[in-house]
């Protein structure tokens, strides 16, 4: 018998840390996306979702994550990448992904946007402009961004939102999908 999912989501939530957030937000702004996540999130109503489905309720979910942030924090670039996190860290949790069928939303998940995977997708994808930063992200340039991610995950046989594992830096290198490091 496993845990209360309920509580396994909260403790996901609860694993955001202020490094997430550093320099976009103020003071407070962790609190609400603890409380965001682990709490006002329906992971149930996000499960029950088609892939066709799933991006405009992405957007709707979006919308509300920022209104329930405090007014100096209200940015769509960073309740995005919250929130795509989350729903990432979500799909690799054994308890949630199983409790809410999010393995059939795998396919349309997006790759949580930074700085390390706007450059790295830059690296692939040279027609994409210049990174924004997260707190300047709009909509239409993280469709591009999302959309080179997409071609990539294609041509290596997975989803965009796996793209991240690999873009992650590693003891100060940070490696392509491929495994090439990049210092």
């Amino acid at each position: 018998m496993g845990p209360d999912v309920r509580l396994v989501q909260r403790f996901a939530a609860n694993a955001f840390s202020i490094g997430v957030i550093r320099r976009m937000a103020p003071a407070g702004t962790l609190r609400c996306i603890w409380g965001f996540l682990g709490e006002k999130l329906d992971l149930s109503q996000i499960g029950s979702l088609t892939p066709d489905d799933f991006p405009l309720e992405l957007d709707e979910q979006t919308k509300r994550f920022m209104r329930a942030m405090p007014l100096g924090g209200r940015r769509w670039g960073m309740a995005r990448k919250c929130l795509n996190l989350f729903l990432r860290d979500a799909l690799y949790s054994f308890y949630l992904r199983g409790a809410y069928n999010l393995e059939k939303l795998e396919s349309v998940l997006e790759i949580p946007l930074d700085s390390q995977v706007g450059t790295a997708l830059r690296r692939h994808d040279k027609s994409l402009p210049q990174w924004p930063g997260v707190v300047n992200l709009t909509p239409a340039v993280s469709a591009k961004f999302q959309a080179a991610a997409s071609q990539i995950a294609a041509e290596q046989g997975t989803s965009r939102v796996h793209l991240d594992v690999g873009y992650w830096r590693a003891s100060g290198v940070s490696r392509d999908p491929s495994g090439a490091r990049r210092t």
